[in-house]
């Protein structure tokens, strides 16, 4: 690790090995009447190819996506940019919490959670597990909310997308998005509907989707 501190600003390098891959953390810290800002450097690789953990699902994912809220992780690798990030001490959290990110599991295998098992349910979709070569996320955080931009994913052939926001005091909407398949409906009325898509809103809290 190296510290170096000029013109009034603390740099912070710390780069370790990490879980078969690299933790990237450079922090940038300013100290002006008693408000401390922090940043990281446009461009930031905060993580590489780091093997995921439990933790980091329910960080990187759940949090950010509650329909999957309890899901297992079997395997996978994550990578993580940080377009920008800024954290300001002394004010909201609405006002001093801004960042920018890019998220990319890859060979990501999940044990999908009960809200999903629900859906999929309803969906006649009987696999309950996720494997995707790649899954990207973007993710801003802004204005005291995180928010999404559309995530597609495919459970045994059935296209799903997902996209919304969470609010810091816990409060959710989401739309998922699911085109109709021949497996949701047959015969005459499935030709009719072919192409078409049903949103259903989620609403609520991330404890109480």
């Amino acid at each position: 690790a190296s510290l170096s501190l000029a013109n009034g600003r603390l740099k912070i390098a710390y780069e370790p090995a990490l879980n078969e891959g690299r933790l990237r953390l450079v922090p940038e810290m300013t100290v002006e009447q008693a408000t401390t800002t922090c940043t990281l450097p446009a461009q930031t690789r905060l993580l590489e190819n780091v093997r995921i953990t439990q933790e980091m699902v329910d960080t990187l994912l759940a949090n950010v996506n509650p329909i999957f809220q309890g899901s297992q992780v079997r395997s996978g690798s994550v990578t993580l940019d940080m377009r920008s990030c800024r954290l300001v001490s002394g004010v909201t959290p609405e006002k001093g919490v801004a960042a920018d990110l890019s998220v990319l599991f890859k060979n990501l295998d999940l044990a999908l959670g009960p809200q999903l098992q629900e859906l999929l349910t309803l969906l006649k979709v009987r696999d309950r597990q996720l494997k995707a070569e790649q899954l990207p996320l973007h993710i801003v955080v802004k204005d005291g909310r995180v928010h999404v931009d559309p995530v597609k994913v495919v459970v045994d052939r059935q296209p799903l997308t997902f996209s919304g926001w969470i609010a810091f005091d816990g409060k959710i909407k989401y739309l998922i998005e699911v085109p109709i398949t021949d497996r949701l409906v047959g015969g005459t009325g499935g030709k009719l509907l072919k192409g078409m898509t049903v949103q259903i809103p989620v609403t609520g809290t991330v404890n109480a989707p």
